[in-house]
C-alpha cells in the first residue's frame, strides 16, 4: 500500500500519523517519493491541518515530530475518551429492560 497509518486504535478513526513511501495514485505525487530512500512523514495538527516532512533527520525527529506525534496522539486520544465517555453514559440512561417470568 505505500502508507502506514497511526491511530490511537487501530480499529478507529482518525489516524494522527501516516508514513508514507510511494506515489500511487491515492497519495500526492508532490512529494516526489518514487526517490530512492524518501519517504514522508504526516502529522495530523488539528483536523483540517497536516504538517508533511521529508527524510527528517534525528534532530528533527527529536526535537520536532516527537512532539507534534506526542500533541497528536494526546488530542486523538483525548477525543476517543471523551466518546466512549459519552457512549457508556448514553448506555446508563437507557431504561432497562424488566425480566418476568411467567409463574
Amino acid at each position: 500500500m505505500g502508507a502506514t497509518f497511526i491511530s490511537c486504535d487501530e480499529s478507529s478513526w482518525p489516524n494522527f500519523a501516516t508514513f508514507v513511501t510511494t506515489d500511487k495514485p491515492d497519495h500526492s505525487p508532490v512529494s516526489n517519493l518514487a526517490r530512492p530512500g524518501v519517504f514522508r512523514r504526516n502529522i495530523s495538527l488539528s483536523r483540517e491541518r497536516f504538517a508533511c516532512i521529508l527524510n527528517p533527520t534525528t534532530e528533527t525527529f527529536d526535537g520536532v515530530i516527537k512532539p507534534l506525534l506526542d500533541e497528536a496522539h494526546e488530542r486523538v486520544a483525548r477525543a476517543a475518551r471523551a466518546k466512549k465517555r459519552i457512549g457508556l453514559k448514553r448506555r446508563e440512561a437507557e431504561p432497562r429492560e424488566q425480566l418476568t417470568k411467567d409463574l
